[in-house]
């Protein structure tokens, strides 16, 4: 059998579309359609909030290997930030700038 704890607490002004845990650290983050992506830890306690971007949070993903960094995914951007939230590296993806033909 299982522990299995549950709970539940007012994360995003709108819905949560991705959310990570860390096995590393213990942290959990998420991001959402309000723009914003947050840092958790185990309990709930928000360590973090990011200001509102542009687009909605569709991607979320910790670097597995330490624990120390996660990435966060929006229309065309990828933004990596360190286990405490702050944003260190902003990339801008220009993908299919023209149309394809076939």
């Amino acid at each position: 059998m299982y522990n299995i704890i549950s709970f539940q607490w007012h994360a995003h002004d709108n819905l949560i579309l991705v959310a990570c845990w860390s096995q590393t650290n213990g942290l959990i983050v998420s991001g959402g359609e309000d723009c914003r992506y947050k840092v958790w830890d185990a309990t709930g306690h928000q360590l973090y909030s990011s200001n509102v971007g542009d687009y909605p949070i569709t991607a979320i993903s910790w670097c597995y290997s330490s624990g120390n960094y996660f990435a966060v995914g929006s229309f065309n951007t990828i933004k990596l930030c360190d286990k405490n939230g702050v944003k260190l590296i902003l990339y801008y993806i220009n993908l299919h700038a023209h149309t394809i033909d076939k």
